[in-house]
């Protein structure tokens, strides 16, 4: 996800912040006409201007792709967006009436399409976290797989409401 976020649109949100103009010129130009070739078998290409990405391995990429998904909000507000990197996890409680899990996706699936930037639907799972009870499960969210445990930050979840620190 570093290397797929649109400068124009990045520069608008840094921009908004309410920094002072020399920090907000600064981030800009940290990215601004930037240019990149590649060598493949000793032959090396032209520089290209690169329009997209964050440079990874930088101090100021993770921090300028906080500033890019800073923005995305939870549909219902007792849902949680639990961002870390790239990787974004929805918590959303309830009970099957009460579920706004395929909402929250549905609201990534919009940010990420406004945003131009490409939701990963093959690292995208479900996983519905509970006690020991009889209570019905609610429906699957299309096109998403459901997973009986997730590993998150080297955490293990399972959805019978246990944890497992893996070493």
């Amino acid at each position: 996800a570093f290397d797929s976020v649109p400068h124009d649109i990045l520069f608008g949100k840094v921009k908004k912040l309410p920094f002072n103009p020399y920090i907000i010129n600064w981030l800009i130009d940290f990215l601004k006409d930037r240019k990149q070739r590649v060598t493949v078998d000793g032959i090396t290409t032209e520089f290209l201007k690169i329009n997209r990405g964050v440079p990874q391995g930088t101090v100021l990429g993770p921090i300028l792709f906080s500033i890019m998904v800073n923005d995305i909000k939870p549909v219902n507000p007792i849902n949680e967006l639990c961002k870390f990197a790239d990787d974004i996890t929805i918590e959303a409680p309830g009970y099957d009436e009460d579920d706004t899990s395929a909402e929250e996706v549905e609201n990534m699936k919009l940010w990420s399409d406004e945003n131009r930037m490409v939701l990963n639907m093959n690292k995208t799972y479900e996983m519905i976290v509970r006690g020991r009870t009889s209570i019905p499960l609610p429906s699957c969210i299309p096109s998403i797989k459901r997973k009986t445990w997730l590993k998150i930050l080297g955490i293990t979840l399972e959805e019978i409401h246990t944890l497992r620190r893996d070493a």
